[in-house]
């Protein structure tokens, strides 16, 4: 099971839901979120106007060939601002968070189907076969061809959720 928050917060928060009497519930899920809200990645990020958007902008056109200083313009922000602000709530930079995203597409798409290598790379965003191939075996351990072979799983701590 994915969880969106660490878990020290859930842990946190199970502590002070238990706080509560069964008919102050409402209390307690209040102090709950307001634990959640001091977390960091990938719901803080959502949270954030700027970095929420920045998200949705990724995950809506992953083979946009993306800079920071476009998706900043797109969200409003300046280029440092927003590698800032998608830092220090996600945990990486903006381009390395777009390059594990493609790369988890990439890798359900090779489990689901027999589509070309170089149509999978392009798909996600690469313009070479050769660099999807090299950027694939850093993230995955393996070549996608041989991801394809074993039917390998996606893991559950990909970039789809980054910590």
């Amino acid at each position: 099971m994915t969880t969106l928050l660490s878990p020290q917060a859930l842990a946190r928060i199970d502590h002070e839901i238990a706080k509560y009497p069964a008919d102050q519930k409402q209390s307690a899920v209040m102090a709950a979120l307001a634990i959640a809200q001091d977390e960091k990645g990938w719901l803080a990020g959502l949270r954030d106007r700027f970095v929420g958007r920045a998200l949705s902008l990724l995950h809506a056109r992953p083979a946009h060939p993306w800079t920071v200083e476009a998706l900043g313009r797109e969200v409003g922000l300046s280029r440092s601002a927003l590698a800032q602000r998608f830092t220090g709530l996600l945990g990486q930079p903006p381009m390395q968070y777009l390059a594990r995203w493609r790369l988890q597409l990439a890798a359900r798409q090779l489990r689901g189907g027999d589509v070309p290598l170089a149509v999978v790379a392009e798909d996600v965003g690469y313009e070479s076969e050769a660099a999807f191939n090299r950027a694939f075996k850093r993230e995955f351990g393996v070549p996608p061809a041989t991801w394809r072979r074993a039917g390998a799983e996606v893991p559950a701590n990909g970039a789809a959720a980054p910590a």
